[in-house]
């Protein structure tokens, strides 16, 4: 059983593939001990239209993530923005992949027939038209697309904290909403004026210095 979902020309399948051996393990009684675990084929293909001939290219990566990682939601963006990162995926095209592969993976890591799985396979293939693809390296030497360096400590202390009292907008690095009716939750402002939650930019900071949605910089930590 497969998921899709498409927008703006961006496409996004997550499956659980059928023909796969669990690999075997040198030691079988401390494997027990250790968390299940995703097995990832990542595929990104981006395509170009050339009159009536489409050329596509292909990327592939193979990832083990632990699977509490990739389901709980203050983890799994950033594990995910990872792989993206190491298949050249922009990160300003990444809210929209991180969204889709980690309901997929909460949905998997949660089927029946994988309760006593300690090894859980999953495809991820992703496709974006090339437009989408430049300035970003693709076909190059992985870059990590989410930003340049951390933010200093001290920046991302002062930025501005605020209380939200109803809903104000999505957040997108996590996708939840910032705030909800009846309930209040701190928030923050970057001095770009974008608000995220406080511990989603936090997170976001501490791998990059720029803003998600405008690429404004923060000052980067000294060495």
């Amino acid at each position: 059983m497969s998921t899709a979902a498409a927008i703006s020309g961006l496409h996004c399948e997550v499956w659980q593939p059928q023909d796969f051996s669990e690999p075997s393990c040198s030691s079988s009684s401390s494997s027990q001990f250790q968390p299940p675990e995703f097995f990832i084929d990542f595929y990104v293909s981006s395509y170009a239209t050339h009159g009536d001939e489409v050329i596509s290219t292909l990327r592939y990566k193979n990832f083990r993530q632990r699977c509490d990682v990739l389901t709980q939601d203050s983890f799994s963006w950033s594990a995910i923005s990872s792989m993206l990162s190491e298949t050249n995926v922009p990160y300003h095209l990444q809210p929209f992949f991180i969204h889709q592969i980690s309901i997929r993976a909460r949905g998997i890591a949660t089927e029946p027939i994988n309760a006593l799985s300690r090894t859980i396979p999953m495809v991820v293939e992703l496709m974006l038209p090339e437009d989408a693809m430049e300035g970003s390296g693709y076909g190059s030497e992985p870059q990590m697309g989410i930003g340049s360096g951390r933010a200093s400590r001290a920046s991302i202390q002062e930025m501005e904290r605020i209380e939200i009292d109803g809903v104000l907008s999505d957040c997108v690095i996590c996708l939840d909403e910032i705030g909800s009716i009846g309930c209040q939750i701190d928030a923050v402002r970057m001095p770009c004026l974008h608000v995220y939650h406080l511990n989603c930019i936090h997170k976001w900071l501490e791998l990059s210095n720029r803003c998600p949605l405008c690429r404004f910089q923060m000052p980067l930590e000294e060495e």
